[in-house]
């Protein structure tokens, strides 16, 4: 039996909205854990760290860590 398009059914709603729910929350805690680490890196980096030296640490593309450490100021 064919539903009526442009209705979403209401058990269907729910769980649309409970898997939003825990998608933007997971999302903010990446957001909050990645600006912690570009924060830190960049911190890394004014105390002297070199930007090759984090790269290797952290696994990053050298690339990766000058934009952090650009967009941070330093």
């Amino acid at each position: 039996m064919a539903r009526e398009r442009g209705v979403v059914p209401p058990d269907v709603a729910r769980t649309l909205l409970a898997a939003d729910r825990k998608a933007v929350a997971a999302d903010r805690k990446a957001n909050a854990a990645g600006a912690e680490l570009h924060a830190a890196v960049a911190a890394a980096h004014a105390g002297g760290a070199s930007i090759r030296e984090l790269a290797a640490l952290l696994g990053r593309s050298t690339n990766t860590i000058q934009a952090w450490v650009k967009a941070a100021g330093g």
